[in-house]
């Protein structure tokens, strides 16, 4: 019996539609280029000590209720962004300076990690409606529906498709045949992929000494490489973690790609003390040059966020068979986990209306 929808991305939007379609009855597959589902949501765990970080996204907000309700149901407990203590300000020659402010106030972490939403979430689904490794090149449309071809010579019939992958990224890496009509095919290129062209480096230590030095872990530099710092430990500081925000473009991080981890330990020291510049661990993950997540044109840094919605709808061969849904085109929230939510009901809801 031919497969009802595969779903192509194993992010959040992905998981959460797979889950949904399934306690509707609906067989599906989810298709994964990466041997792990996540997406953009990446928490790194570490033995010694024990401690974690979100190299993706990091927080959730109390406005957001598609994801504070999982989590609830889910039984993931969440805490406050600690904000106790001062923030340190360096201007463009590298001074420093103190205020009693914080940045993030209000927001929430995941205990754990948000990869733990992720997994739960995958928790829904039995591992033979799951394909990772899966790198889409190709759909055509057939007379029962779409042929799926992937790189590594797996094909699959489906009755519809739901592509939850950065537009961008589809228009690059995938072929469509017949080809998508060309208002479409624009509008993809045209949404630009949130955090695409970031990087994000994240420090672990024993414990959160700059608390006890009065500090909160936030920070905004003017000289970089890191533009914006936070705190990133865990709830029960059983360790120490800062996490920042490159403040320097894609193209200055590939030509300093050598030196990039002792410039980032010079600033950890110059803004936190000379202790934050020998951390246990470093870690620094450059979206920008991640092919799945990151085009060329996303080399540039977002600097507010995008107007993000729905694009045009494909018609003619692909119209009721073909669907775009992902973080990016949801209609509030986009970009965040929250969108991606949002966007996976959305798609839930018009696979229903369709089979009526």
């Amino acid at each position: 019996m031919m497969t009802s929808v595969l779903i192509v991305g194993g992010g959040v939007c992905g998981v959460r539609l797979a889950g949904l379609l399934r306690a509707r009855g609906v067989s599906c597959i989810l298709a994964e280029s990466r041997s792990t589902l996540g997406g953009r949501v990446r928490t790194e765990r570490y033995e010694t000590p024990s401690a974690y970080a979100d190299l993706g996204p990091a927080w959730v907000w109390p406005h957001q209720p598609r994801v504070l309700s999982l989590l609830r149901e889910r039984s993931l407990p969440t805490f406050e962004q600690h904000t106790a203590g001062q923030l340190v300000f360096q201007d463009e020659h590298g001074a420093t300076r103190r205020f009693d402010m914080a940045t993030m106030g209000g927001s929430l972490r995941i205990q754990g990690g948000m990869l733990r939403l992720v997994e739960s979430l995958a928790e829904d689904l039995e591992a033979k409606h799951l394909w990772l490794d899966a790198h889409l090149q190709r759909l055509e449309c057939t007379d029962a529906g779409v042929r799926a071809s992937f790189r590594d010579g797996r094909t699959l019939d489906v009755a519809q498709v739901v592509l939850t992958v950065p537009p961008r990224v589809l228009a690059a890496t995938v072929s469509f045949e017949p080809e998508l009509p060309s208002p479409l095919r624009n509008a993809m290129l045209g949404v630009p992929t949130w955090m695409a062209g970031h990087a994000k480096a994240v420090a672990i230590y024993d414990t959160p000494f700059w608390r006890e030095g009065g500090l909160n872990g936030d920070a905004v530099s003017h000289c970089g490489p890191l533009g914006e710092l936070h705190d990133a430990s865990p709830h029960d500081t059983s360790a120490g973690a800062l996490f920042g925000f490159f403040g320097k473009p894609a193209a200055w991080r590939r030509a300093h790609a050598a030196t990039l981890q002792d410039e980032v330990r010079a600033q950890l020291a110059a803004l936190f003390g000379d202790a934050a510049g020998r951390p246990r661990t470093l870690s620094i993950v450059d979206w920008a040059q991640d092919p799945l997540v990151a085009t060329p044109a996303d080399d540039a840094m977002l600097r507010e966020h995008p107007r993000y919605g729905p694009l045009p709808p494909a018609d003619g061969r692909w119209s009721n068979i073909l669907l775009f849904s992902g973080t990016e085109l949801a209609p509030t929230e986009g970009g965040y986990i929250e969108g991606a939510l949002t966007a996976a009901e959305r798609a839930d809801n018009e696979l229903a209306e369709r089979r009526r």
